[in-house]
């Protein structure tokens, strides 16, 4: 089983969408399970966003993604492949018509999962952007973004004025990733630990903070959060974590290159 989150794939960052569907097309060969825990797009209007002609050099992003996985279940025909998705804050309008180009698994919010390689007991997969709940600001938004009702009036608007908002929504929230602190955008542990009892599971398994690695939260139980992908100026980053019979790990982006560095290993 592999699970990862944060590639942001974009059309406009082609090295990026290349570089991650050469690490999935590499590292799924042994997976029954892919599961995408969010913001696999840096943003997402809708389904009728894959009518636009983006060219073929290179495809669009979700082209690359839906061909990477194609071309890895052409590769396995007795070992059927399956994919969940989990939508984030960036793409959260991901609907029915992606998920069947994807062949995917639209998932809940959070999802109970049980593996015989997960000693400590079940764990709970997430986004991670419903338990920022110190940035008041952030939910009062996630929960407007959500309703039926904004929803039903975004998605009646052109695409290309919702590409243009996407665009403009996507500045507004780096400018103000400058202003707030990390603790106000961070994970809260004691949310965190009221959500794995509420659903119970003793594992953590979330992404969106891009803040990789894996801590103990107050009660003890591990919290593992995805590393989130870049191939900006230079810089590579990315990779997921691995669920088999030898437990949890995570799998670089590069061979022999650690994926998170400074943070404990948890077990």
């Amino acid at each position: 089983m592999l699970l990862c989150s944060d590639m942001h794939l974009d059309d406009a960052e082609p090295d990026r969408t290349a570089g991650f569907v050469h690490w999935l097309n590499h590292e799924s060969q042994d997976a029954t399970w892919i599961l995408l825990l969010g913001d696999v797009f840096d943003a997402w209007v809708g389904d009728d966003q894959m009518s636009v002609d983006a060219g073929t050099d290179p495809p669009p992003a979700w082209k690359m993604l839906a061909d990477c996985l194609a071309q890895v279940r052409r590769d396995r025909p007795d070992r059927p492949l399956q994919v969940g998705l989990l939508v984030g804050n960036r793409d959260f309008l991901i609907g029915p018509a992606l998920c069947e180009r994807l062949s995917a698994v639209l998932l809940a919010p959070f999802v109970t999962l049980s593996h015989p390689g997960l000693a400590a007991g079940p764990a709970l997969l997430c986004h991670g952007d419903e338990l920022c709940t110190a940035d008041s600001a952030y939910q009062a938004w996630r929960s407007q973004a959500r309703s039926e009702d904004w929803q039903k009036s975004f998605l009646s608007r052109p695409l290309k004025e919702r590409i243009e908002m996407a665009r403009a929504l996507r500045a507004r929230s780096e400018e103000e990733k400058t202003e707030k602190p990390m603790a106000l955008m961070d994970v809260v542990s004691e949310e965190a630990d009221a959500v794995l009892h509420r659903y119970g599971a003793e594992v953590l398994v979330h992404g969106h903070t891009h803040l990789p690695g894996c801590t103990a939260l107050p009660s003890g139980r591990p919290r593992w959060v995805l590393p989130d992908w870049s191939f900006a100026s230079g810089e590579q980053r990315g990779g997921g974590l691995r669920i088999d019979s030898g437990g949890l790990r995570f799998v670089p982006v590069f061979p022999g290159r650690p994926p998170v560095s400074g943070t404990a290993v948890c077990r």
